[in-house]
């Protein structure tokens, strides 16, 4: 019972950082965004309002035996039709 019960405290810290990473992550891509946007106020107000919808359509969290991933491509498109016009442009480099 005691090898189940450190069993379950290591997996849960596991998924725990899995999610706080994705979590950073997360952030760090909707900041990149908001620079991308330069003060151009309409863009920012597109990723401000539509960011999470995007990224919860574009992303898959991380689980117990694979990593979050984010699909690019799939969230500019998202954004762009959110805001009705192309804004961004994902680019592989």
């Amino acid at each position: 019972m005691k090898n189940f019960l450190v069993a379950v405290v290591v997996v849960g810290a596991i998924v725990g950082f899995k999610a706080y990473s994705f979590n950073e992550s997360r952030n760090e891509v909707r900041e990149h965004l908001i620079e991308i946007c330069e003060g151009d106020r309409p863009c920012e107000v597109v990723v401000t309002d539509h960011f999470d919808t995007c990224f919860a359509q574009s992303s898959t969290a991380p689980g117990r035996r694979h990593a979050g991933s984010l699909d690019g491509p799939a969230l500019a498109k998202c954004l762009n039709e959110k805001a009705g016009q192309e804004l961004f442009v994902f680019d592989e480099e």
